[in-house]
Parts: structure tokens; sequence; C-alpha cells
């Protein structure tokens, strides 16, 4: 997602460029939002993540204790 988190970033050239996760961007989300999204791969519009996000192996199993601290350090309250 880039060094400021604003996404932008072309993983291969068939995906699209990674999303803006900064504070601004995930001002609009609730934690619930943000804990879907990461369990289950689907984001808030109902649309999939990109397959190369990888929410299966990286943020599926983490604990809830492990998402909300990603939360909070993505300056999320």
């Amino acid at each position: 997602h880039g060094s400021e988190l604003r996404g932008g970033i072309e993983i291969h050239p068939r995906a699209p460029p990674s999303a803006d996760i900064s504070q601004q961007a995930l001002a609009s989300w609730s934690f619930a939002d943000f804990e879907r999204a990461l369990r289950t791969g689907t984001r808030r519009d109902g649309k999939p993540l990109d397959p190369a996000m990888p929410w299966r192996n990286l943020t599926a199993p983490m604990t809830a204790d492990e998402l909300r601290a990603l939360w909070l350090g993505l300056g999320q309250h």
C-alpha cells in the first residue's frame, strides 16, 4: 500500500492498484467493516478483494486482538 498507505502500488499488470488504507481513507469505515474485509476478503461494497491481497493466509487467521491492533496501528479508533 506504499509508505504513506495511500495505495496505487501495482502488484502485477492485471491487478488493480493497491487500495488507499490511510487514516483518511478508512475514516468512514467501522472496525466491523475492516474485520469483515480482512476475514472474508469482501470489501464494504460487497465486492471481493483482489486475489493478490493475502487475506486468507495473513489476516483471516489473526486473533481479534491482532486485528484490533492493526486497526489502531492504522490510526483508527
